[in-house]
């Protein structure tokens, strides 16, 4: 690595190197009209991602220096209970020239995942502390498809190899939500997870109801007793179905 670079680089329980980017786009400002706020936000997430991987990019490296290809982590990845304690760290002083134009502290993270996070679990004991001493509301927003899991959960870093099973938590002070729009998409690329059952014996095909003369739909008794036939989910390995 470059020597401007080094002091900036970690190495995390897998023996990867990265580097934890913040971007400040507004701080200490109450507004009536925040759609100017939005505005600068949809900039910065679109420019996001080369402003990350081109930040050390420099035209004066020395000959034969090269910059290492970066790539962003996923969301699971991410650095989730560190900007929770960024915040926490303006909350632990709220008793110092409090606001009056602001009541309450709720801390609110957007994740483009699930929900699902693999984080350390000494971090996780101090953040879980810090928010319960201080108070603090966390809620979680993920913009992600819903788990057929329960979530919140967090993995933690496992960092003896020669253990291959991983430890998991659900933590209770993390409100989680997932968010939904109100406008129909002109397309869609949803492929359900989990597909109906097949019928059990017979064919599969719907079989055609015949018009009666008082104008309803008449069927058959056999179709309507496979249609109120009990169909056990343990017949279907979803698991499976998921991989």
């Amino acid at each position: 690595f470059p020597p401007h670079m080094r002091d900036c680089l970690q190495i995390d329980y897998r023996g990867r190197f990265y580097e934890d980017f913040y971007r400040v786009a507004i701080q200490n400002e109450r507004c009536d009209d925040w759609s100017t706020t939005l505005v600068q936000l949809r900039r910065l997430f679109t420019g996001y991602r080369d402003v990350v991987l081109k930040y050390h990019e420099r035209a004066d490296l020395p000959a034969g220096v090269r910059i290492p290809p970066a790539t962003n982590s996923t969301a699971a990845q991410g650095n989730f209970l560190e900007v929770l304690n960024i915040s926490l760290n303006v909350f632990e002083k709220h008793y110092l020239d409090r606001s009056f134009d602001r009541t309450g502290q709720l801390s609110v993270v957007i994740t483009p995942g699930v929900g699902v996070f693999e984080v350390d679990r000494e971090l996780t004991n101090i953040t879980k502390q810090r928010i319960i001493d201080n108070g603090v509301g966390s809620d979680l927003v993920c913009v992600g498809e819903q788990p057929l899991h329960a979530v919140p959960l967090l993995k933690f870093h496992n960092k003896d190899t020669l253990t291959s099973i991983d430890d998991y938590s659900m933590p209770h002070w993390i409100n989680l939500s997932f968010y939904s729009t109100n406008k129909k998409l002109p397309y869609s690329t949803f492929i359900p997870r989990i597909k109906p059952p097949p019928a059990i014996g017979g064919s599969t095909e719907p079989q055609q109801a015949r018009p009666s003369g008082t104008g309803r739909l008449r069927m058959s008794k056999q179709a309507a007793d496979k249609k109120n036939e009990y169909i056990h989910n343990c017949l279907f390995d979803y698991d499976a179905y998921d991989d």
